[in-house]
């Protein structure tokens, strides 16, 4: 089996939501004997302002107590785990800190389904925007941490990030022993768009980007089976991508969604506005956002000298050299 995960990184807050984010992180590092590290941040600074000094020893012990029930679900499920109290914004301090223990992957949860002025600004957001590697979105609705994921959705369509979610949903469909089915929408917003170049005829480009679809999703299934997934679907739909994608999870009784992400400046677009947004904002299941991986993955380390994340005014993350 594909060593996928060695070290997941869960961040909890004591949420109906981040106790489903604990149990999906139990469930993705027990096949892999993973390491699953709990995390909790407090930005102290901040607190210190608003509320003073006082409430700082109780803030830190209930995120304590938070760790200790997350360790204890762990060893239950028998599965190594540790928790670590983070100093800081929340997304800014758990991206950072998944680079420092070189975390495969990074667990969230939010509520769902939210509105957008909701999910905008939440912790989940700015992990989402902020992490290189990638990150699944847990809601509120149960999960269990002994199951294994019996079927998942990939969305795909014809970009790097669609090749880089595909690559790790085949992966971890065949550790699973998962079914997998990929869906590809042609969005009819956009065909009409494009039409509109060509005399407002619809038909010539609807043919050539079903066929580009067909092809896509065919050459999925060949990478999916190629490595051993038993079971592969694919599907070519048509109408808006996010309402499409979340309509096939549901026909199929899915218990993942995996669709790619942008590069790290690109993402600040698509999750305000994109297909991704979409489903992590709308699904009632778990929703695995995939990046396109820099072609030499950065190691972070604690010690001076060595190269750090930095994330800048506007939220963008860059390498630093301390």
């Amino acid at each position: 089996m594909k060593q996928l995960f060695q070290r997941i990184v869960v961040a909890i807050d004591g949420s109906p939501a981040a106790s489903q984010a604990a149990a999906l992180g139990i469930r993705l590092a027990k096949p892999f004997a993973a390491e699953v590290v709990f995390v909790h941040a407090i930005d102290y600074a901040t607190a210190a302002n608003e509320y003073g000094g006082g409430v700082l020893d109780a803030m830190t012990e209930h995120g304590e107590q938070i760790l200790r029930e997350a360790k204890e679900k762990a060893v239950r499920g028998e599965v190594a785990a540790r928790g670590s109290i983070l100093e800081g914004r929340a997304e800014y301090a758990v991206v950072r800190y998944a680079g420092e223990i070189r975390a495969d992957a990074i667990v969230v949860g939010t509520r769902g389904a939210v509105a957008d002025r909701y999910f905008v600004g939440s912790t989940a957001e700015g992990i989402l925007r902020l992490a290189v590697v990638p990150v699944f979105v847990a809601h509120e609705a149960p999960i269990s941490a002994e199951s294994k994921f019996e079927k998942i959705v990939v969305a795909i369509d014809n970009s790097d990030p669609s090749d880089a979610a595909i690559k790790f949903a085949t992966e971890l469909a065949s550790s699973e022993v998962s079914r997998l089915s990929f869906c590809h929408v042609v969005d009819d917003d956009t065909l009409y768009e494009e039409a509109a170049d060509y005399g407002g005829a619809t038909y010539p480009v609807l043919h050539e980007w079903l066929d580009e679809a067909a092809i896509l999703s065919a050459c999925a299934a060949q990478q999916a089976e190629g490595i051993g997934v038993r079971s592969v679907e694919t599907c070519v739909l048509t109408g808006n991508p996010t309402n499409e994608v979340l309509n096939f999870a549901a026909d199929e009784h899915a218990d993942l969604i995996v669709v790619g992400a942008h590069g790290r400046r690109g993402l600040r677009h698509l999750v305000l506005g994109g297909v991704a947004h979409g489903l992590v904002r709308r699904s009632t299941i778990p929703v695995a956002v995939v990046r396109t991986r820099v072609t030499a993955p950065v190691k972070f380390a604690k010690k001076n000298g060595a190269v750090a994340p930095h994330v800048d005014t506007h939220g963008y993350v860059t390498l630093r050299s301390n």
